[in-house]
């Protein structure tokens, strides 16, 4: 029974991860859309500049000589100038994930890609999509292959698209970010160089809607790198400001066409103070733009208009600031040179960008209204098709009477010269077009949800039944038989619900959906009896060891679910787990204090532990570099490592353990040498000073080397359970010190003496409770049964597999954990193998909760079965939570990091299970009494 709930399980989680991402994500693109053009293009050609990794306020506000140079105040004063004189600028506002690829995506394509799409992959389209490169005569695409490939090999006619791409290698941390933009400035002129020899390339550049598009990495890497408050970050600035100052020179020289270039400027993601982005942090999501040229709009001299606190420092409000969605650029980039909208774009043209007639405004605000409305149109034809009974939206119930609506309602207002209200109608028919498709999306979502609730409510109590089944005497247990009859009522409504996803020819995961609850249930009624039966023993047995009663046991239940609740708002408030830890700290002394009062030393110890844990999670989640920390951190891992040799000499007990103290002084010798490699480099990338290859090498063969011992010892040794905790702590201890960047070697020594402790309190107490004496005199039984006990132990181990989790940052947003660390060891861009060193860092603190857990699990008899499965049914229970505080609008933090928390949440099963496996291993041939040796005098 335990294995077929455990595939069961498994197979549960794995499918119902899929749900949000049917339910919330479902991808917004349709295809056989008719296509709007822009109309008489004001340009003959367009050149979009990304500067990827760009923030706004280190663009545009004034800062010392010392940063940007003698005599100057700004990093960027051609733009500056730009913006005071010849064209418009603002924020552009971008969405979750604030990453290269989506953020791409929306300013080219004109749409918002759904994390169901980006997770599907990085440098080609998981699905196809249209883009104003497709609908250009020719574009023209420099920079990095990271994101020039997925526009190419999406065009319709790839033969449209050329891509001139550096290789990975210049993508350098421990170098300049500039050289890559160096790289796409000398290919642009290289283009144009070769067109006087190449007369095809020159009749190419010359015909018109060519799109130019420079892609410049340099910022994202130096902000990775040195952070955006650095002068390298502001010196890559000021390069770019001065290559498009001269390109534009080149350009204007080159065509001699009186300014038929349009050019906008603007960024795919911002950048936090700490080098990282990823999440909704307005650090991330406002962008600047800035566009002149030919269509483009001079700067309107409107003071303060459109200006807030965030712009105030910039000294531009004496001329307006235009903010847009960064969607809304490919539609203005459509417009700029007269090709058809992306049939996928949802972005609206921001008129306020556009040097033309108010006539003009009005007809392309239609034509954009019109694009967004077939959109709707094709969606409502394909969801008709396949729906029983199809609901559309009610104000556009009859498209193309609305459609045709607008069209005589604009066009009137258009001969009547009342450009404002046509421009009004088209905006209004947009937003309820947009909304529409929202409408479309959100179709199914009543039934898909209370499917999935119903999955995971039948689920947690199978898990429940299962714990109190096996607290039934195995010769006393029964089963339900399921007659025919019966069988044909449970699945019923499987067989109702499944024929309803069949005619609407529904994705396969959707009959997974309801399969499951039709299992669990049928599994819960077949045990029942012994369901029953063990909960009554619980009971009993409670009732006549601590005097509860069924009051009492649902009362503990609901503290827990009370509990539980508070772990939800705890993923969004690390500060939340704080408290978890000064309940645990105070815990022994309130509920066991005849204990506590024994054991004072052990208890007080342990509360100090907790209490230090706890200030963990009040500091915040995203950190600078801080040599300092890192020092502590390295210091405090050494002494703990020294002081266990030290404690080892001064036992009086001879060990049961063949460790000996030159095992773990040679780990302490390794942790020493990489400590100060450590240091070594730190100080060397943050003075800038180039680092030996040797170095690196060596760091290196320091981390490989600090597993040897360990691993050659532990599978055929048997250790003194202290023994092997020690040996695992220092095994792991170089690489969070080589990987720290701040206090995360602090916290693992924190949390590694609070899960030791942890074991021999547990211990303590369980054999307290064996000897103490009930108020009648009595000795209490030892059960090895169902106790509350186990509840508490495993809310115990859900509260530290969580905090393992958030411990050193929101495990939620990745960006909460910087690059500074693996930059160490892996100087040259390389998200594949920089990523998983950051995930490997993050995965240590499970094995010492691993190791913890499997030896208090010996120690106490074998409770790691019952404590495992509470454990899950208490991370399904807040799983819940997070499916319905999934956010797909609103805020787009909120967006990202609800996605996480229950993509986590509902993993926790895995990494339950793993635990258990890797707790059973590191637990494996451990002792835990000693051998009395009395020591001569």
């Amino acid at each position: 029974m335990f294995g077929r709930l455990l595939i069961l399980g498994i197979l549960f989680h794995l499918v119902y991860l899929k749900s949000i991402f049917d339910i919330y994500f479902v991808t917004p693109l349709a295809h056989g859309m008719g296509q709007y053009e822009a109309g008489q293009p004001p340009a003959n050609r367009l050149f979009l500049v990304v500067g990827d990794g760009l923030r706004p306020d280190k663009l545009f506000q004034p800062h010392p000589e010392s940063i940007v140079g003698k005599g100057q105040t700004y990093a960027a004063p051609f733009l500056r100038s730009i913006v005071l004189e010849n064209g418009t600028f603002g924020i552009s506002h971008t969405r979750v994930p604030t990453e290269s690829r989506p953020g791409h995506v929306a300013l080219i394509a004109g749409f918002y890609e759904d994390v169901s799409a980006v997770t599907k992959g990085w440098k080609t389209n998981p699905v196809n999509f249209d883009s104003v490169f497709n609908q250009s005569r020719h574009t023209f695409s420099f920079g990095s292959e990271d994101i020039l490939p997925m526009f190419s090999e999406g065009a319709s006619d790839p033969a449209r698209v050329d891509t001139f791409m550096y290789g990975p290698e210049l993508e350098d941390f421990s170098g300049s970010g500039i050289v890559t933009d160096e790289w796409v400035f000398d290919k642009v002129d290289k283009l144009f160089e070769d067109s006087y020899t190449d007369r095809k390339l020159w009749d190419l550049l010359h015909q018109d809607k060519i799109v130019f598009f420079l892609h410049l990495l340099g910022i994202d890497t130096i902000g990775h790198n040195k952070h955006p408050d650095s002068i390298d970050y502001m010196q890559n600035i000021q390069y770019i400001d001065q290559g498009i100052k001269e390109l534009v020179g080149k350009v204007n020289r080159y065509y001699e066409d009186d300014g038929a270039s349009s050019w906008v400027f603007t960024a795919d993601h911002g950048m936090s103070d700490y080098g990282s982005h990823g999440d909704g942090a307005p650090e991330n999501t406002r962008t600047p733009i800035v566009a002149w040229g030919a269509g483009l709009n001079s700067p309107t001299y409107e003071k303060g208009v459109g200006h807030d606190e965030f712009s105030a420092p910039w000294n531009l409000s004496s001329v307006k600031r235009v903010d847009i969605r960064q969607a809304d650029v490919a539609a203005l980039m459509s417009y700029l040179i007269g090709a058809n909208f992306p049939v996928n774009s949802v972005g609206q043209i921001p008129l306020d960008f556009l040097n033309c007639s108010m006539k003009r405004k009005a007809e392309i605000s239609l034509m954009n209204a019109l694009a967004i409305g077939e959109q709707y149109n094709r969606k409502a034809f394909l969801k008709a098709n396949s729906s029983f009974h199809f609901r559309p939206y009610a104000p556009l119930k009859a498209y193309e009477a609305s459609k045709q609506h607008i069209l005589n309602l604009v066009e009137n207002h258009i001969q009547e010269n009342n450009f404002k209200e046509g421009i009004l109608a088209s905006i209004e028919f947009s937003e309820s077009a947009l909304q529409g498709l929202r409408y479309l999306q959100r179709y199914d979502w009543f039934l898909l949800r209370s499917i999935v609730l119903l999955g995971y409510l039948s689920w947690i109590t199978y898990v429940i039944s299962f714990v109190f089944s096996n607290n039934t005497h195995p010769e006393m247990k029964q089963k339900n038989c399921i007659s025919v009859f019966q069988r044909v009522i449970f699945n019923l409504p499987l067989l109702i619900v499944s024929s309803f996803f069949y005619h609407q020819s529904s994705p396969s995961f959707y009959y997974a959906y309801a399969a499951f609850p039709t299992v669990f249930i049928q599994l819960i009624y077949s045990d029942f009896p012994n369901v029953k039966m063990g909960y009554r023993k619980l009971i009993e047995d409670e009732k006549i060891s601590n005097g509860f009663s069924v009051y009492n046991i649902v009362s503990i239940a609901l503290y827990i679910f009370g509990l539980l609740q508070f772990v939800v708002y705890s993923y969004f408030h690390r500060e939340g787990f704080s408290v978890f830890l000064i309940i645990f700290a105070a815990w022994p002394w309130f509920l066991h204090t005849d204990f506590a009062l024994l054991h004072k030393s052990l208890v007080n110890t342990w509360s100090l532990l907790n209490i230090s844990l706890c200030s963990f999670t009040l500091l915040p989640a995203t950190k600078k570099e801080s040599l300092p920390l890192i020092c502590l951190g390295g210091l405090a891992m050494i002494t703990v490592g020294g002081s266990y040799i030290v404690y080892r000499k001064r036992q009086i007990y001879q060990m049961n353990s063949t460790v000996k103290n030159s095992h773990l002084a040679s780990q302490i010798l390794i942790l020493i040498m990489s400590f100060v490699v450590t240091l070594k480099l730190t100080d060397s990338l943050q003075k800038n000073v180039p680092i030996s290859p040797w170095l690196r090498t060596f760091a290196s063969f320091l981390l490989i080397s600090s597993y040897i011992v360990p691993l050659l010892k532990i599978p055929g040794c048997n250790h003194y359970y202290l023994d092997r905790l020690a040996v695992l702590f220092l095994m792991f201890a170089p690489t969070m010190c080589m990987l720290s960047i701040s206090f995360e070697s602090l916290f693992y020594v924190a949390f590694f003496l609070t899960l030791g402790l942890w074991t021999q309190l547990e211990a303590k107490l369980q054999e307290h409770m064996k000897l103490s004496m009930d108020s009648s005199g009595r000795r209490l039984k030892c059960k090895l049964g169902l106790t509350v006990s186990h509840f508490r132990v495993s809310l115990f181990f859900y509260i530290f597999l969580n905090i393992a989790f958030f411990g050193t940052g929101n495990i939620a947003s990745l960006s909460s954990f910087a690059l500074d660390s693996v930059k160490r060891l892996i100087p040259v861009f390389n998200p594949v193998a920089q990523t998983a060193l950051l995930l490997y860092t993050i995965i240590i603190p499970f094995v010492a909760l691993s190791a913890a857990f499997g030896i208090m699990n010996k120690r106490l008899g074998g409770i790691q079965q019952i404590t495992f499965f509470l454990a899950i049914g208490m991370a399904d229970f807040v799983t819940i939570n997070f499916f319905y505080l999934v956010k797909d609008e609103g805020s787009w933090q909120d967006i990202g990091i609800s996605i996480s928390h229950f993509c986590i949440s509902n993993l926790l099963i895995l990494f339950i299970i793993i635990l258990e496996r890797a707790g059973a291993i590191l637990s494996a041939k451990v002792s835990y009494h000693c051998y009395e040796k009395i020591k001569a005098n």
